[in-house]
């Protein structure tokens, strides 16, 4: 199944990640995984755990990645079906 969905997420212009309810990342486009290698990141591969990155990023200091974790666990929790916001980050992602 997920090889049917990669040529639709790979055609997309923004950056793209698939996660499942337990936070583990399933796939990524070529947008994410360009942005990933340009910024020199870790950690945001295929079976990496979503909630844990975001919880490192905010423990380093990212108030920007804070309100994206507690998005995503309400979301995981069912208490909440969708998510918006600007982000501005910090030290890696300065600049986004």
């Amino acid at each position: 199944m997920l090889e049917d969905i990669q040529p639709v997420i790979d055609g997309l212009a923004e950056q793209v990640a698939l996660i499942d309810r337990d936070g583990t990342i399933l796939a990524v486009n070529r947008q994410w995984h360009r942005q990933v290698e340009k910024q020199a990141r870790h950690g945001l591969h295929i079976s990496r755990d979503y909630d844990a990155f975001l919880a490192e990023l905010v423990a380093e200091g990212d108030d920007g990645a804070r309100p994206i974790l507690k998005a995503f666990r309400e979301i995981r929790k069912g208490s909440k079906d969708s998510f918006s916001c600007l982000y501005h980050g910090v030290g890696t992602f300065d600049g986004y």
